[in-house]
């Protein structure tokens, strides 16, 4: 009977809940969503919006350009709420990422990369330090320099330079640093700053502007790159559908051997071109490197259309790698302003690297004709802990949720009923919790090959340790148990925190 009666008390508390939701109304034409999903506004006013990730307190960070950093508290509906700024800088213009255990934020000016101290609990951020410098271009120059912090390297910052104008010489020459991926050590640069091109592991080089950076789930590095403009070929103009936008992949984030060259700007990639298969490298024409030479060039692993220009590449909880492109400028019609998800098995994409169709449209304007002044763009992507997917629009200051109808992915029915839980007793809340880890847990799974997140820690005795500590993660041998008030939570595969609650 009290079982009965709780279960009514909840059910019509989630009722309650779920009409008094305050759901924000699209500015702009609603998105045209693939079937199982479906998109919300959670945020609007950002100005531009760029890089978004979160931390460890469930927080959503957002890279503000020509502001700073503001962070978010996700509201029950998934409504982005109590803004809070907490690093005010204008020079900071797109990149943003955070270390491993959540205590560190990095950002990034179009010159240098920063770091500060980063008390997820408050916000508070201090003692800010300055990491790689010397990333400067010209006028006509790509700007971002994308950052990205490694999960299973937890000492590797990943630092993306691009090139100074659409076809830039220098970055033939790998020295310049330009139209390149570096990882650098975060202990090393924080004790001492060091210029981009003197220094590092190189994760590609020959790569135009790869201003999108992810890990997959085993620890494999892969961009998204932006291609050359106003292509010429054999006197002939094929811009408009050549050369294709790169996916990358870079190797484990544990490698420290240097990678090869990636093309540009003596080689591009076919996306439909006469003659030459879609992910096939042919020389630009203007050097005297051939079409020959330029097949020995490292190759996309996927391409995607041209001008399409995708900024950010994150992995969902089943590894699936999902892409955010910003829309073309340089094409008739134009194409991108979508979001799509590129199906992966194993670490790899399941298509051929000479497919036309490996990206399957999640997101997208219902006219792209109206596009770029009346449309999203999106720019940068971040899961939260239920895996839904969060994305920024820079063009439309706002920032959206795509979320997954059914599934291992919590749906808004689900969404209500962990409110609804919490507020009919304790127990139903510990059950909420239990289910939120249980999918995180599965997440650990598909990113190593051992059975659990606890199977793969070595439990080993010692004194408990302190709050914010590291407490366990793949390849820890300190002490797993910490101090009273905190508890030991996954935060991912390679790391877990000592965290008060």
């Amino acid at each position: 009977m009290k079982t009965t009666q709780l279960l009514a008390v909840a059910a019509a508390t989630s009722l309650a809940v779920a009409q008094t939701c305050n759901v924000l109304s699209y500015t702009f034409p609603a998105p045209v969503m693939a079937s199982g999903y479906r998109s919300q506004l959670v945020a609007t006013g950002l100005g531009t919006p760029r890089a978004i990730v979160f931390d460890t307190a469930g927080y959503l960070l957002v890279a503000r350009r020509g502001t700073g950093i503001v962070r978010f508290q996700v509201g029950s509906c998934g409504t982005l709420q109590n803004q809070q700024t907490i690093i005010s800088d204008s020079t900071l213009n797109h990149g943003l990422t955070i270390s491993a255990d959540g205590r560190t934020v990095f950002a990034s000016s179009s010159t240098t990369a920063f770091s500060w101290s980063y008390d997820p609990a408050t916000g508070a951020t201090s003692n800010k330090k300055t990491l790689v410098t010397g990333m400067s271009n010209g006028p006509s120059g790509h700007t971002t320099r994308t950052l990205y912090a490694s999960l299973r390297n937890p000492d590797l910052l990943l630092v993306s330079w691009g090139s100074d104008g659409n076809l830039d010489w220098s970055a033939s020459n790998i020295n310049s640093g330009r139209s390149q991926i570096r990882g650098f050590s975060i202990s090393q640069t924080s004790n001492s700053p060091i210029a981009f091109n003197s220094g590092g592991t190189i994760f590609g080089w020959g790569l135009r502007n790869s201003v999108g950076i992810g890990e997959d789930l085993g620890g494999g590095i892969w961009s998204v790159e932006n291609s050359a403009d106003n292509i010429v070929r054999n006197g002939q103009d094929v811009h408009n559908e050549n050369p294709a936008e790169e996916l990358n992949y870079h190797g484990l984030a544990t490698d420290s051997t240097n990678r090869g060259n990636y093309g540009y700007p003596e080689c591009l990639t076919a996306w439909q071109m006469s003659g030459i298969t879609t992910g096939v490298q042919f020389s630009n024409g203007s050097s005297s490197v051939t079409d020959a030479q330029c097949a020995q060039r490292q190759a996309p692993r996927i391409s995607f259309n041209s001008h399409t220009a995708p900024l950010d590449v994150k992995f969902d909880p089943q590894g699936n790698a999902w892409v955010s492109f910003h829309g073309s400028w340089n094409r008739s019609p134009p194409d991108g302003y979508r979001v799509s998800m590129i199906p992966f098995s194993g670490n790899q994409p399941i298509a051929a690297s000479n497919s036309m169709a490996a990206a399957v449209n999640i997101m997208t304007n219902p006219n792209n004709g109206a596009c770029p002044g009346q449309c999203f763009r999106p720019v940068g992507l971040a899961f939260d802990r239920n895996g839904r997917l969060f994305v920024s629009s820079d063009s439309t200051g706002e920032i959206y949720m795509i979320e997954k109808i059914g599934g291992t992915t919590l749906t808004t029915t689900t969404t209500t009923t962990s409110r609804t839980t919490t507020t009919s007793s304790r127990t139903t809340t510990t059950t909420s919790r239990t289910t939120t880890t249980t999918f995180r847990t599965t997440t650990t799974t598909s990113r190593t090959t051992t059975p659990s997140t606890t199977a793969s820690r070595t439990t080993t005795a010692g004194p408990a340790q302190p709050t914010w500590a590291q407490c366990g993660g793949i390849g820890w041998t300190g002490s797993t148990s910490c101090v009273g008030g905190t508890s030991c939570r996954v935060l991912n595969p390679y790391y877990s925190q000592c965290i008060p609650g």
